[in-house]
């Protein structure tokens, strides 16, 4: 985060959650902004009050800020216009709407109060929450990685409480997600559901790896995240787990570009629709093309058709040896008008 941020004068970040931070850099960053201009952070009671601001306001609990959003070229759009139709992705809640403040619009504010899920938690955001899990799988948060786990939430979709990827390990106080028939799991708060998630992950190595080298869109899919990802999404002993896991892994590197649906996407660490394209469809491809090319090649019909087509080959290739063969005598042969002609023809007189 450092240097992407900027302060006004007599403005700074301190009081200021860092989760908060982190989700407003992420989705500054996706939306194509280079940096923020910070014009308000936290305010003491007092202060709020001097200020003009609500009671409650999530500035006094370090959970908003005002500010611009920076872009190339150095204009600044107001932070809530400018995050207003991709806050809620990042659990954010963006000022520029109805009503807001006052009965107002309020531009340049951003916070998470639409997301707090527990008055005891600090973590008010889903970046908050994979931050967490993060810390319990012993890494380091980094832009890459969860950009990566809010991509792969947003497959999931799941309205299961503190519990984003939808783990079914039980805990205590945990309860199932009502009417889901694979048990997946409710959790207390999100500190609980963020162990929970962590504890669950640690069982699949290809994505711990994917996750610790902090970039993993741009690592890309390999054959490991593959078969984790078919373990996740079917179980690990399902037929089609790698069928499945190859299409759920193209989901979620879709999805942590920008682009669940296939439209245009953010460019996010220089990895744009076209890394993913290759890599969800290419390398997939070539994962899944051994076994394919060894169905092709074992079918009874297509051993057949092989060997027919072997047939064929040499039976033409006999065919124009003896064709070959029938020309060179043609040609070495002598005509019998030429020994006529050789037989009537008088010995020269001198």
């Amino acid at each position: 985060m450092a240097g992407f941020f900027r302060t006004a004068p007599g403005i700074t970040l301190a009081g200021v959650h860092a989760s908060l931070l982190r989700s407003v850099e992420l989705a500054v960053r996706a939306a194509g902004g280079v940096g923020v201009l910070v014009t308000s952070g936290y305010r003491d009671p007092q202060h709020n009050a001097a200020v003009g601001g609500v009671s409650g306001s999530n500035h006094t609990t370090g959970d908003a800020i005002d500010g611009y959003a920076i872009l190339a070229g150095g204009r600044q759009v107001p932070l809530g216009t400018f995050l207003r139709g991709d806050a809620s992705r990042y659990g954010l809640r963006s000022g520029d709407t109805s009503g807001f403040w006052n009965g107002h619009t309020d531009p340049v504010h951003v916070d998470d109060g639409a997301n707090v899920s527990s008055s005891s938690s600090s973590v008010t955001t889903q970046a908050g929450f994979f931050t967490l899990v993060l810390h319990d799988l012993g890494i380091e948060a980094t832009p890459g990685n969860l950009v990566w786990l809010q991509g792969w939430a947003m497959v999931e979709g799941t309205a299961a409480k503190n519990n984003p990827l939808a783990t079914t390990l039980k805990q205590p106080g945990s309860v199932d997600l009502p009417g889901n028939p694979e048990h997946v799991q409710q959790y207390p708060t999100p500190e609980e559901g963020a162990a929970a998630t962590a504890a669950t992950i640690k069982n699949y190595p290809h994505i711990v790896a994917a996750l610790r080298s902090h970039s993993p869109i741009v690592t890309g899919i390999t054959p490991g995240l593959v078969s984790d990802f078919g373990a996740w999404s079917v179980g690990p002993n399902a037929p089609n787990r790698m069928s499945a896991g190859a299409d759920y892994a193209r989901k979620v590197f879709l999805a942590a570009q920008g682009n669940p649906k296939g439209h245009t996407a953010s460019d996010i660490g220089s990895y744009d629709l076209g890394n993913a394209t290759h890599d969800a469809g290419g390398v997939v491809n070539d994962v899944l093309a051994v076994p394919r090319f060894l169905a092709k090649i074992t079918d009874p019909h297509n051993i057949l058709r092989g060997l027919q087509v072997v047939a064929g080959a040499v039976l033409v290739l006999v065919g124009l040896l003896l064709l070959t063969r029938q020309v060179g005598l043609a040609t070495d042969a002598p005509s019998p008008a030429g020994k006529l002609a050789s037989a009537a023809t008088p010995p020269a007189v001198e």
